[in-house]
């Protein structure tokens, strides 16, 4: 609540900052404009950051979806995109490069 479109926000979804229980873990979640003014448009490209569960082995995959919709001219319009997503999980840990 009560955010501005002409700033950007970095929202933590982690199970600490959600107040989850051991072992709980967010799956989804949504952002809801409201009504918004004509013209109403991204500024800049947004990004999700996850972390995938320690149990997923190396060549699984995860099928993420996303789906944006709204109200035009009276009708809901909707689009859905779906994508899978490998999981790269090194055989041996890889060397701490850096300081």
């Amino acid at each position: 609540d009560n955010l501005s479109t002409q700033q950007n926000y970095v929202l933590d979804a982690s199970p600490a900052a959600l107040g989850l229980a051991s072992g709980e873990k967010a799956t989804e979640f949504m952002v809801v404009f409201g009504i918004v003014p004509a013209n109403f448009r991204q500024v800049e490209a947004p990004v999700v950051y996850c972390t995938a569960s320690q149990w997923l082995t190396g060549g699984s995959q995860i099928v993420n979806q996303t789906d944006v919709g709204g109200i035009h001219d009276g009708q809901w319009i909707m689009a859905t995109s779906r994508w899978a997503t490998k999981v790269y999980k090194p055989a041996e840990s890889l060397p701490r490069t850096g300081y």
